[in-house]
């Protein structure tokens, strides 16, 4: 084959690979009104060019709570996805803002920060709120809603087993402090016992930082806060030989120390 040739065949070459850009290039230039993608990378001439515009703040049209962000639509605007409404037009809806209850059972309940950041220390119940564990996200939302911004204090926060919720009889979610409680009164060391918060005490916490310690006849009245139709394994539990139950100087079941307090 000689140059000619080559020449030839080369110089068809790069006419077939333009003209196929060309083609591709026009196919960008056309409207896809209607479609899918519409107004998504268009580069042609006839491209929506849109103005600057803040996307709106979308909620949650149940509760007004819930943040989600807004979708860019044709037509140089913002949409909020379903389930979702403008911020300023949303209104809550019955029970939005009540997060404990009603409920039936007391795994339901558990106890939550009232704040983005909780307590410092050794927490006390003034310092939750007893919620439904199925509202625990738009509770936090609702009193937390800015966390990114929060800047939280640098302390240590220590267990407090004692604290604990509950189901009550009005079939609400309650907080409660066994510390503070009558079924932890007492007045010598050998009216208190070792316990673990579950409501089963065979297979239950029994790490000495996560016993609480209560009046030995008062077993029915804790489980009656903490156990709902379940039939506990029978076996004893083994509680450490490191911590005891004694008698506090409040009058109130403590565990303390086994070889002083």
């Amino acid at each position: 084959m000689d140059d000619a040739t080559t020449g030839s065949g080369r110089s068809r070459a790069t006419w077939a690979v333009l003209a196929g850009l060309m083609v591709a290039l026009g196919a960008c230039g056309e409207s896809h009104e209607g479609d899918e993608d519409a107004g998504r990378g268009d580069a042609g001439p006839d491209a929506e060019i849109c103005p600057p515009i803040a996307p709106p703040t979308c909620v949650d049209e149940a509760c007004c709570v819930t943040e989600a962000p807004a979708e860019a639509v044709p037509g140089c605007r913002f949409v909020c996805p379903e389930g979702y409404v403008e911020e300023p037009i949303c209104e809550p809806g019955p029970g939005c803002g009540d997060f404990a209850g009603p409920c039936e059972r007391h795994d339901e309940c558990a106890l939550a920060i009232t704040d983005c950041c909780g307590p410092c220390g050794s927490p006390t119940l003034d310092a939750y709120d007893a919620i439904l564990t199925s509202r625990a996200d738009a509770h936090r939302d609702a009193v937390c809603p800015d966390p990114g911004g929060t800047v939280c204090p640098a302390c240590a926060v220590m267990p407090n087993p004692e604290l604990g919720a509950t189901c009550d009889d009005a079939s609400r979610c309650a907080g409660f402090d066994v510390g503070a409680m009558e079924l932890s009164a007492c007045e010598v060391d050998a009216d208190c016992r070792l316990r673990v918060t579950q409501c089963c005490e065979c297979g239950g916490d029994t790490d000495p930082f996560a016993l609480i310690a209560i009046r030995t006849d008062a077993e029915g009245d804790y489980a009656g806060l903490v156990c709902d139709d379940l039939a506990c394994p029978e076996c004893e539990p083994a509680y450490p030989d490191t911590v005891r139950a004694a008698c506090g100087a409040d009058g109130h079941c403590e565990v303390v120390p086994a070889d002083g307090g």
